[in-house]
Parts: structure tokens; C-alpha cells; sequence
């Protein structure tokens, strides 16, 4: 079975703007759950998990930039698929949910009411995003033994089923009227509670909760994962790394969208970076497309058609790190 590894080494950060509500309004939880987030993380707190402050937008306004964001045309004539075309958010089995995030923040970022994201990227279309976003964002890294089949149904009716094997997902994270919310168009059209987000990709039950990680957690836990990836199975006799099991299951973090490719606080720089990215998401994004026609043998409109791609994500439950492929 393929294995798919949507992962991205994240680090610190925080996205700048206003911070609003409390931790446990932010991040969406039950009263029952929010005892530990009584209060606001500090900003300088390193025992602490992170989040990030950002400009409270009505849910009106994020919804109809996310109904932009995934109208949103890629044009680059050197692309091998389509001088112009749209984003296959849906084909999750082309892995690239760091790109995917990336394009939605420019999406959402950009004023443009029919957006175009030109490759290369013109200094004016960076200048807008990096100095003055239509909406603010940070970065979601969901780290969890996800695995599932998605069913991707094409145009003409056929269907297919994908494994999907991820140890990370990621996505972006919005304030919507105070309260931190997932933006993932591989989901949703909307924004989504961050719990109703991770239930979407890995199941929680009584015994796995998937909490804010700090610093230490989430390094354990990263750490746990790479080693089972480097032998996947321990063995008992030190042909493969022993692996130590930390005490949680799953988590997530906040980053700001510097680990995407590029710092919006930073000017020039942050023009280049930003430059580099596009071009790495259009070849990604092009390659996605020749994978979909190659794999089914269909002729897609790369503008009418890959957009409009629809597809069901089932679950294995219950999910855990420890498996034999």
C-alpha cells in the first residue's frame, strides 16, 4: 500500500494582529474541556501552546473569501498540464496540503474579486499579500496516525478508491468572530471548529483527546513518529529503532506563515520567498493534473472540470501508529 506522508516540520510563531477572546473561546472548546485553557497563553511562555493573534473577521467575510480562494486560477504558460487551470483541491492523494494551505492564504489574502495567481509572480500581486492581507492567517499542523480511502468521483461518472496514509495535515487557521477556526477547501467551503476538523481526518474517542500541543509535546510526538518511520514496526531485536510511545496520540500546533515558504512581516525577502513558493506550487499543482488524466485516462478541462471534483473520505477506526504494510 502506498504510503502518503502530508508532513511539514513546523516551528514557532505567531501571526501578527489582535488577539481575541480566550484561549478556550479560540479554539472552539466545550466548557467541559477548557479548564486548561482558563486563560490566554503568554506570548513568551514556552511551557505553554502556542496561538496565534490574529484580526477577527466576520464569518460572512471569511466565507465568501473562501468561495474566492477556490475560484482562484493558477496561469502559468510553462505548466506541462494547462497555461491556465484551477486548483485540484479534492485529489488528497496528491499529498500537498502545505500547498494547498498556501494557496488559500493567497486566495483569501488577495482584494482581487476573480483572483489569478500569475507564475511568475509579479513584486505588485507579493506586495499585496505580504503588506496589507484582505484576511489574516496562521498555519494548523495536525500531527496524528491518520489513515483512510478517499473516493474521488470524476466527471464521466467513474470513481476510485485512494489509501490515504498521513502522519501530518495541514491547513490554515482564520479568526472567525473571535474564535479560531480551521479554512481547509479540501473539506469545507467553510470554516470548520477545529475539533470537527480533526474529527474529519483522525477519530477521537474517551481514550485519544487531540489537544493544543506545547513545545516538548509536540516534539515528542513528532520525534515518536519519525522514528517509526524510519522502521515503522520495532523490532525486537534491534534491527529497527525502539521507538518511545509518548503520552499522547495526536495533537496539533499553531505556526505562523513563515513555514510555509515565506515571512509576510518581512519586505524583499518575503517577495522572494513568496516568488519561490508560487513556482513550486504551480509545478506541483500541473504534475497533480497529469497525474489525475494519466491515471484514469481522462481528458479533464483544467479549468471547468478539476475544480469540481468530488470526493468521500472514510475512515479506518480505530487508527494507530503501529502498523504492518
Amino acid at each position: 500500500m502506498k504510503s502518503l506522508i502530508c508532513a511539514a516540520v513546523a516551528v514557532i510563531g505567531l501571526a501578527g494582529g489582535a488577539y481575541a477572546g480566550t484561549a478556550a473561546d479560540q479554539l472552539g472548546l466545550d466548557k467541559a474541556d477548557a479548564a486548561q485553557f482558563a486563560a490566554p497563553a503568554p506570548r513568551l511562555e514556552k511551557e505553554g501552546p502556542y496561538l496565534p493573534s490574529l484580526k477577527s473577521i466576520a464569518n460572512a467575510d471569511i466565507v465568501a473569501g473562501l468561495k474566492k480562494a477556490r475560484s482562484l486560477i493558477f496561469e502559468w504558460k510553462e505548466s506541462p498540464a494547462a497555461p491556465r487551470f484551477a486548483i485540484p483541491w479534492t485529489y488528497l492523494n496528491g499529498n500537498h496540503c502545505a500547498d494547498r494551505a498556501l494557496v488559500t492564504y493567497l486566495g483569501l489574502a488577495t482584494r482581487d474579486a476573480l483572483p489569478v495567481l500569475k507564475n511568475p509572480l509579479p513584486q505588485a500581486d507579493a506586495d499585496a499579500y505580504i503588506n496589507s492581507p484582505a484576511i489574516e492567517a496562521a498555519k494548523i499542523d495536525l500531527i496524528a496516525p491518520m489513515n483512510a480511502k478517499q473516493t474521488l468521483y470524476f466527471p464521466n461518472g467513474k470513481s476510485k478508491d485512494y489509501p490515504i496514509i498521513w502522519t501530518h495535515h495541514i491547513a490554515l487557521v482564520v479568526n472567525v468572530d473571535g474564535q479560531l477556526m480551521v479554512a481547509d477547501l479540501a473539506a469545507s467551503d467553510t470554516p470548520i471548529r477545529i475539533k470537527d476538523w480533526i474529527n474529519m481526518y483522525y477519530r477521537q474517542d474517551d481514550k485519544t483527546t487531540c489537544p493544543n500541543l506545547n513545545d516538548e509535546e509536540y516534539v515528542a510526538l513528532f520525534n515518536y513518529e519519525t522514528c517509526l518511520n524510519n522502521g515503522w514496526i520495532p523490532g525486537p531485536h534491534g534491527e529497527v529503532p525502539v521507538c518511545t510511545a509518548p503520552k499522547l496520540t495526536c495533537g496539533y500546533k499553531f505556526t505562523d506563515l513563515s513555514t510555509l515558504g515565506f515571512d509576510p512581516a518581512v519586505q524583499g525577502d518575503g517577495w522572494g520567498g513568496l516568488t519561490y513558493a508560487v513556482d513550486v506550487l504551480g509545478y506541483n499543482f500541473s504534475r497533480d493534473l497529469i497525474g489525475l488524466e494519466t491515471d484514469m485516462g481522462l481528458k479533464l478541462d483544467p479549468v471547468k472540470e478539476v475544480s469540481d471534483l468530488r470526493s468521500k473520505l472514510t475512515l479506518e477506526y480505530p487508527s494507530n501508529w503501529v502498523r504492518k504494510y
